[in-house]
Parts: C-alpha cells; structure tokens; sequence
C-alpha cells in the first residue's frame, strides 16, 4: 500500500493524511468515510476504496457463496 500512495503525483500532505486513514484501526465504512471527507478527486478516491474493500474482505475470509 505504501508503494501505491507513494506512486500517486499528490501534494505529501494529503499523501500523509491518506496514509493515516489507511492505517487507522478503524472499520473499513469508518476509513472510507474519512477518505471521502478528505475531498479527493473520484479518480484518486476510487482505488483507495477498492484497495480498503478487498482488504477487509480478505481479513474476514472473503465472500462465502
């Protein structure tokens, strides 16, 4: 995850507070609402939330059919 935020052409500050979210022991709907409040563009925003989604799926075991 460090790698991808790293990757991202945006000021360190924000790169900071992203980072933080990320890294919060918060629930997953809790980190996705404060990556919201941080006012990103929808094209930044998107692959935070993907990447946030897939982690917590992955933590729970993933879908169960």
């Amino acid at each position: 995850m460090t790698d991808f935020i790293i990757g991202f052409q945006i000021e360190n500050k924000l790169k900071d507070k992203i980072w933080e979210v990320i890294r919060a022991t918060q629930p997953t709907t809790v980190k996705t609402g404060r990556l919201l409040g941080l006012g990103l563009d929808e094209a930044l925003l998107g692959p935070f939330v993907e990447l946030l989604l897939s982690d917590s799926r992955s933590e729970s075991g993933g879908c169960s059919a």
